[in-house]
């Protein structure tokens, strides 16, 4: 998988940033949300009705949730993201300077900045100053990498971007051992994921043989079958085999 973003042309002195919103659902404003929507007044009705009557109990007593949409409702994504489009839109247009590059995933915005740091310290402040409810924590690039939900992305002397898995500092490589009593389909999705994970995630710096050195192959009666040699497949897809139980065995590098 190669992201778009990738071909983005980045000079000397462009800075890879992101922006993060606190807590975006429970400070989303239901009303003006619902105000940017346009359906059926009966639907609106029944939204409002949804993202207005949130209860919880805690120590035997009910508590009725005043602001912001609810947690876990299938409806505060939609509701959040349309009013992050509007909000995102105006601040954008307002601002003395504008970014080479913003994309945002919900409640998480990767951005390029061609104007300096100091001007991107006054951009944050104009974020945080369109809505009273609204306000952005912001990441800047360390050693030309930043990372950005699961992916660390890296930016090149070539002028060009480049990306792999993200790994936080905590991780210690253990996965589920692989003699442990759990059915086989669990264990053989631990290396299931970890293909995919690497083949959609780690781009151009992850090849072939990091792979192949990195997963060690199935164990099978009649003998090890490589990695490569058969179509990835997914959890759905996995058809128990007619064999004895054979243990998975893997060892992890570092781009994994």
């Amino acid at each position: 998988m190669t992201p778009f973003f990738l071909d983005v042309d980045v000079r000397p002195g462009d800075l890879l940033d992101s922006f993060d919103i606190v807590s975006l659902f429970t400070n989303i404003p239901v009303d003006e949300a619902l105000d940017i929507i346009i359906i059926p007044i009966d639907t609106m009705d029944l939204t409002r009705h949804c993202l207005k009557n949130t209860y919880v109990i805690y120590n035997d007593k009910r508590y009725k949730q005043i602001e912001g949409a609810p947690m876990g409702s299938p409806l505060s994504p939609v509701i959040a993201n349309l009013f992050m489009i509007a909000l995102e839109k105006r601040a954008i247009e307002t601002a003395d300077y504008k970014s080479k590059l913003w994309l945002r995933y919900v409640d998480d915005t990767f951005t390029i900045w061609n104007h300096g740091i100091e001007q991107l310290h006054r951009f944050l402040q104009h974020l945080n100053e369109v809505h009273p409810k609204i306000k952005f924590t912001m990441e800047t690039e360390e050693n030309s990498q930043l990372p950005f939900l699961d992916v660390t992305i890296i930016k090149k002397e070539t002028g060009h971007l480049d990306h792999t898995v993200y790994r936080k500092p905590t991780h210690t490589n253990r996965y589920q051992n692989a003699n442990s009593h759990h059915h086989p389909a669990q264990l053989q999705s631990v290396i299931t994921t970890l293909i995919t994970r690497s083949e959609t995630l780690a781009g151009g710096l992850e090849t072939e043989w990091l792979l192949r050195a990195t997963i060690t192959p199935y164990r099978q009666p009649q003998g090890a079958v490589p990695v490569r040699s058969q179509p990835a497949q997914t959890s759905r897809h996995i058809k128990q085999r007619q064999t004895s139980r054979a243990p998975v065995q893997a060892e992890f590098g570092r781009e994994v």
